[in-house]
């Protein structure tokens, strides 16, 4: 985020928001995330929440105001 800021490119931080949702949707269909195995779960459960953490960050230094529910 430093590197877009210094260079003066903020799509650059666009295109990661866009990488990392594209990301996130891949791996959210091919993998099931309530299941038996409840190391596993919450292990994915976390992955799916740092992400939102992650992208709302970086949303909000875009100026965009992620949305919680579509």
């Amino acid at each position: 985020m430093q590197i877009a800021a210094g260079n003066r490119t903020p799509h650059t931080l666009a295109f990661y928001v866009q990488d990392l949702a594209a990301a996130l949707h891949a791996y959210y269909n091919q993998h099931k995330f309530l299941i038996d195995d409840a190391e596993l779960q919450n292990a994915r459960l976390v992955l799916i929440d740092a992400t939102r953490t992650v992208l709302r960050g970086a949303l909000g230094l875009l100026g965009v105001e992620p949305k919680d529910a579509m």
